[in-house]
């Protein structure tokens, strides 16, 4: 029998087969007031891929994302600061794509209070007080910031050391 022998080259191609792989630390806590929230990161098996970020569901308008550096994670920024007192949690989806695959994660971001609002201060001025009394009057103080705030009363000016104020 007659063989032949040929050495061949068999090159094979990358295709991209695999999903973005996303982690993300749900839920996120972040003070009220301030616009960081944190960084997602996403590995893909696929050599050389580009990765993209978005945000979905009930309230991604509220948010950013952002893809930072060689690594391509995404940062997740609030658009503008909070307001414990107006809304205290948040929904959305990250989702990634490498140009084929998709990944999609939920995403919670709970944000936390801070007392951040000034107490407002009533008092019904002047007040007109009987000789021989020293009941004067009533001051009530509100503050828009949840939860329980503790009050400390002074007074101050001319005749302060004439009164004296008690909760």
């Amino acid at each position: 029998t007659n063989t032949t022998t040929e050495a061949i080259v068999v090159n094979v191609t990358n295709v991209n087969d695999n999903s973005p792989a996303l982690t993300v630390n749900t839920p996120y806590s972040v003070a009220e007031g301030t616009t960081a929230v944190g960084t997602v990161t996403t590995t893909d098996a696929d050599a050389g891929t580009t990765l993209t970020y978005s945000l979905t569901g009930t309230d991604k308008d509220d948010f950013t994302i952002t893809k930072t550096g060689e690594a391509q994670n995404g940062v997740i920024a609030f658009s503008s600061a909070p307001d414990f007192e107006t809304k205290t949690a948040y929904s959305l989806n990250v989702v990634v794509s490498d140009g084929t695959n998709t990944t999609t994660e939920a995403i919670v971001v709970n944000v936390t209070n801070v007392n951040d609002n000034s107490p407002v201060l009533s008092v019904a001025t002047p007040y007109s007080v009987a000789e021989g009394q020293t009941a004067v009057g009533t001051v009530t103080t509100t503050d828009a910031d949840a939860g329980t705030t503790t009050f400390t009363y002074s007074l101050s000016g001319t005749d302060a050391d004439d009164f004296t104020i008690t909760k």
